[in-house]
């Protein structure tokens, strides 16, 4: 991904285990309620370990979560042709598993969250005119549509931001293996999680699966590309020998599945530092931005709306080019041997 020497160092809420919770299902009285018991391996011997998230790319890791760097890069070379300069990703979520295949009961917990997650991401589209009807009565170029769709963002920030915590709060509480919740920004320009980030205590044992999810963010600065979007991304393409812009942005929750053999081993008393590791190179891998439309104003702006098949591809890459794995030799990053656990295709929920 990045070829930074720093750290990113994000830790998990601590929360109280119990040995005896397995993965279940509960059905309340008078209501739809759906909730997973803890995920608790069956190796542990009932001690628990210190849990620490090091998120990083897939050549080096970025830089310690508490630590400040004057000297942060402000763009990102990938390969010859593409220059970075802004490059944010909303973390909502993570969940920690010890089985490596899902239940039937999370697989039903998955589609009816996905569905929600529809249904939610279509509310937002109509409160910030990002819906089909809107587009297409506006006949408004992308440039257009970006003000404005971001002028409705700033107008109710605070009703947006206060639906999306109560959708991600929902969750969490439907699953009880939930151990890292955000909202938290991973700048993978500057290398860092934005703000600060709590620690976990799991039970001890083997861990064979890493679920986790980006959302829309509607807490970033105003004029910030991550403003209502899962993740956004900017920079330069070499085309005949121009520079030509380019801004990619995507609305829609994405889904991460890690499962291994052993995505993470946690030892009992111990402090334990789990990684999970992007790789922005392969993001682009197979991509032919020759191809793209480019606007009036110069720039190729890639999302739902534009450039769609583009953004199929770059959506595509990033879902399958994600590991995670126990940093053994506390280097902060993965080397070959410690990915223990690599993508699965998890599906999203898809909005038409």
């Amino acid at each position: 991904m990045f070829k930074s020497k720093s750290t990113i160092f994000a830790c998990f809420t601590a929360l109280a285990l119990s040995s005896a919770c397995s993965d279940s299902k509960s059905q309340g009285t008078g209501t739809n309620v759906f909730t997973l018991a803890d995920s608790i391996p069956s190796d542990t011997t009932g001690k628990t370990g210190t849990v620490s998230l090091n998120v990083a790319s897939s050549v080096a890791a970025a830089l310690n979560l508490l630590a400040t760097d004057a000297a942060a890069p402000t763009t990102r070379a990938i390969g010859s042709n593409i220059e970075l300069t802004y490059a944010k990703f909303n973390i909502a979520k993570i969940r920690v598993k010890a089985t490596k295949d899902q239940s039937a009961d999370e697989k039903t917990l998955e589609s009816m969250e996905n569905d929600e997650e529809k249904s939610s991401a279509k509310e937002v589209e109509v409160e910030t005119g990002d819906d089909d009807a809107t587009l297409t009565a506006s006949n408004k170029t992308p440039k257009e549509h970006k003000d404005d769709k971001a002028a409705k963002i700033k107008a109710k920030a605070s009703k947006l931001k206060e639906g999306e915590a109560a959708h991600i709060e929902k969750e969490v509480a439907r699953d009880k293996s939930n151990k890292f919740v955000g909202p938290y920004v991973y700048d993978a320009i500057a290398g860092k999680i934005e703000g600060t980030a709590p620690t976990v205590n799991l039970a001890d044992g083997s861990y064979h699966r890493v679920e986790f999810q980006l959302k829309r963010n509607f807490s970033a600065a105003e004029g910030e590309a991550i403003l209502g979007n899962v993740f956004a991304i900017k920079g330069t393409f070499l085309k005949a020998g121009v520079k030509v812009p380019f801004e990619i942005d995507w609305h829609i929750a994405l889904n991460f599945r890690l499962a291994g053999d052993s995505a993470i081993t946690v030892t009992g008393g111990a402090n334990n530092a789990m990684v999970i590791s992007f790789d922005l190179n392969k993001w682009f891998e197979g991509v032919d931005l020759t191809t793209a439309t480019v606007d009036a104003d110069g720039t190729i702006y890639i999302d739902k709306n534009t450039n769609k098949e583009i953004m199929k591809e770059i959506h595509h890459n990033i879902k399958l080019n994600a590991r995670v794995g126990k940093d053994l030799d506390n280097n902060k990053t993965l080397n070959g041997t410690e990915a223990a656990a690599t993508a699965e295709d998890a599906p999203d929920a898809t909005v038409e």
